[in-house]
């Protein structure tokens, strides 16, 4: 169902965009109009980016197969960055353009049913823009929200254009070509960003916070989990997830019951985000025995001390072998990571020199 309305979207604004470059081709061949035409191959590089949207959906939509067992979602995020690079290449084009009519300029002729039909460009390009949009977020596809982005810009550069074009009229001042480096400047800048946005995909990004709040609220709803911990999500594609994380429990928590609790954790999350929880991991807190509690309040209370620690979890005090092992998250925002740890593990090596203290170095990843 998602796959069918991407594309149907993408074919209406294929035949928008194709109106509108027949539309501004005519204008800006009768009139002589360097930012007119430059409009025209802006719009001819969005129904080509509909076009690549329509094949990306396509191919992201197929069945996982063995070699690609997470499917094939991740396409879309390359058929964006597609997109991107057809942006960029609408916009260099522009702007070579219009500085060769800064060099030779050529006058505009602009009449009144010239004016009527940017007026119409206008218009079609703000209901795309709103359209593709509105469609993109409720289906989480980047390129048609890309799309739609660049479809609403698109309706302000031709905005500008029918404002030269009076300007013209009026006043006899020519403001074609330097309009025409204005909207290659923001064509530009919109392609660039829309590249990095994808890149920044590909490469793997923070998850929002809205959705790993959702995982965490799910499982604290359990009044035997302590805390949730290692939260690990991957996205291969828009709406597709895995998620894995570890979950603290009472020290006398037994398999059955764990076995349980992960089960219908696994179950809710799906049914209510969609999300699949690939594996679930335990850390057991035992701080009913008085011992391992008084140790766990004077690590917690000295790790307290530490500006750039977020996080003390699984701890475990293994009272044969005197062993203490727990996780430690340290911010992104500390200046040097890796000295900030070796700080802290002489610290507690010199303070607590009774005990062997293992600290387990985990990862800002999640909110």
């Amino acid at each position: 169902m998602r796959e069918k309305k991407i594309v149907l979207t993408s074919i209406i604004g294929i035949i928008g965009n194709i109106f509108l470059v027949i539309i501004k081709a005519f204008i800006g061949f009768f009139t002589k109009s360097i930012a007119v035409i430059s409009d025209a191959i802006n719009n001819l590089s969005d129904a080509l980016s509909s076009l690549i949207t329509i094949i990306g959906t396509k191919l992201a939509g197929k069945k996982a197969t063995k070699k690609h067992p997470m499917g094939y979602g991740r396409i879309e995020y390359i058929t964006t960055s597609v997109i991107a690079f057809i942006v960029l290449y609408a916009g260099i084009t522009v702007l070579i353009d219009s500085i060769k009519a800064i060099i030779d300029p050529t006058e505009a002729n602009y009449g009144t049913i010239e004016l009527i039909l940017l007026g119409v460009g206008v218009i079609v390009k703000v209901l795309l823009g709103l359209f593709f949009r509105k469609r993109g977020k409720n289906l989480s596809s980047s390129s048609l929200i890309a799309s739609g982005n660049d479809a609403l810009f698109d309706s302000i550069i031709s905005l500008s254009t029918i404002i030269a074009a009076i300007v013209y009229l009026t006043t006899n001042v020519s403001l074609e070509a330097y309009l025409g480096i204005i909207i290659s400047a923001f064509i530009i800048k919109s392609g660039i960003e829309m590249l990095i946005e994808t890149i920044n995909f590909l490469i793997g990004v923070r998850v929002e916070k809205t959705i790993s709040d959702q995982i965490k609220e799910e499982a604290l709803k359990h009044d035997d989990v302590l805390g949730v911990y290692d939260l690990f999500i991957h996205n291969y594609g828009p709406d597709h997830y895995y998620a894995s994380f570890h979950l603290e429990v009472p020290g006398d928590y037994n398999v059955t019951q764990f076995d349980e609790l992960t089960r219908n954790l696994q179950s809710s999350i799906y049914e209510k985000y969609k999300i699949i929880v690939t594996a679930i991991g335990l850390y057991a807190l035992d701080l009913n025995d008085p011992e391992t509690a008084d140790i766990y309040h004077q690590f917690k209370n000295k790790i307290d001390q530490y500006e750039y620690v977020l996080s003390m979890h699984g701890f475990n005090y293994q009272k044969a072998t005197k062993t203490i092992i727990f996780d430690l998250v340290v911010s992104f925002e500390c200046p040097k990571i890796r000295d900030y740890y070796n700080q802290i593990q002489e610290d507690l090596n010199q303070e607590f020199k009774d005990y062997k203290v293992i600290i387990v170095r985990d990862i800002d990843i999640t909110d």
